[in-house]
């Protein structure tokens, strides 16, 4: 098996590590010590990118995930900023090394140049969507007698965005973010955290040393009530975005409020011990944004502007299937038109 590891683009992926009883590479979102603060495990939104004139392309994966999520799809291809199909009755069996084999012939090669779109990447890179399985290992790349590089920057997006959030934010490849991102053509690192949005110190200085976006989005993990206090929650607000702005305060951040949920919506609010925490937060949330946009290009885009269709929200009354997604990843990436640099 040929390994071309040192020639292959880690995107969104900081915490790359040896395998542990695979020959290959470990690969996480987050560095060691900041999963071991936040929990945060899934390589959701990571991506290996290459560019390669191989007509055919072998990799090499696998996956431990639990019971639940045998044999699921777990990854995406993209030629640039098109899907490209996965070989039909693919099945990613968790224990056990996967290989992929990914043809280059395809109807791509004979489209005009000029009607393929390139938004963001031009479409000779390959990139390869890890999705929500708990550990993925990369074993290698097998393009035969045809050299692998790493895209050059002209061959990715020019602006970067980070996207932080709690679970609406990370499940699945079709997230808000990613919508948003793949319609104004911007290269998306997504820190979301599914239940463990919850701005630890430790994470707030990992993030803030990230000084590469050009525009950030955020919203507030629900998680964080009713076991934080208010002040709390207001403490580490401002120290996120006070650290944020510390270097570049003319950099746009975009500060998304929850759109109305459960606790909006409830028959008997007072009886439910989330919701007098869930009110304070609203609180607290509008009034650091308002204290920080004084001194930094800081906005608030309401939730409901951006999902503005009650009937896309799961009957959890929080969580947003594909169509809520979409919807909402439109509507943000019409707000963040209006300020990108």
């Amino acid at each position: 098996m040929r390994t071309d590891f040192e020639n292959i683009e880690f995107h969104n992926l900081a915490g790359i590590e040896k395998a542990s009883g695979w020959d290959g590479l470990e690969l996480h979102r987050f560095p060691a010590d900041i999963r071991r603060v936040t929990g945060a495990l899934s390589p959701i939104g990571g991506e290996l990118r290459f560019v390669t004139e191989a007509p055919e392309i072998k990799l090499h994966f696998a996956f431990a995930a639990g019971e639940k999520e045998q044999g699921g799809r777990r990854i995406r291809v993209y030629r640039g900023d098109c899907e490209q199909e996965m070989p039909a009755g693919l099945m990613l069996q968790s224990g056990r090394m996967t290989s992929i084999t990914l043809s280059a012939a395809s109807m791509y090669n004979n489209m005009r140049t000029d009607s393929i779109p390139a938004r963001g990447f031009a479409p000779q890179v390959w990139r390869i969507a890890l999705d929500e399985t708990p550990t993925v290992i990369f074993c290698g790349l097998d393009a035969g007698t045809y050299s692998v590089r790493k895209p050059l920057p002209e061959e990715k997006p020019r602006l970067k965005y980070l996207a932080l959030s709690g679970s609406v934010g990370q499940f699945g490849l079709d997230v808000y973010s990613s919508i948003a991102a793949r319609r104004l053509g911007l290269d998306l690192t997504n820190f979301a955290m599914a239940g463990r949005n919850l701005w630890q110190d430790e994470y707030v200085d990992y993030v803030a040393s990230r000084d590469e976006f050009d525009i950030v989005t955020f919203m507030y993990g629900m998680n964080v009530i009713p076991k934080t206090p208010g002040t709390e929650i207001r403490r580490r607000m401002r120290n996120m975005l006070g650290k944020l702005i510390s270097k570049r305060p003319e950099r746009p951040i975009l500060a998304l409020p929850t759109y109305d949920c459960n606790l909006d919506r409830l028959k008997d609010p007072e009886s439910d011990p989330y919701y007098k925490p869930y009110l304070e937060m609203k609180t607290i949330f509008r009034e650091v944004v308002d204290e920080f946009s004084a001194k930094a290009n800081i906005k608030i885009i309401p939730g409901n502007s951006l999902m503005d269709d009650p009937g896309a929200i799961y009957t959890d009354g929080l969580h947003l299937g594909v169509y809520g997604q979409v919807l909402m990843g439109i509507h943000l990436a019409e707000k963040m038109k209006e300020v990108l640099p």
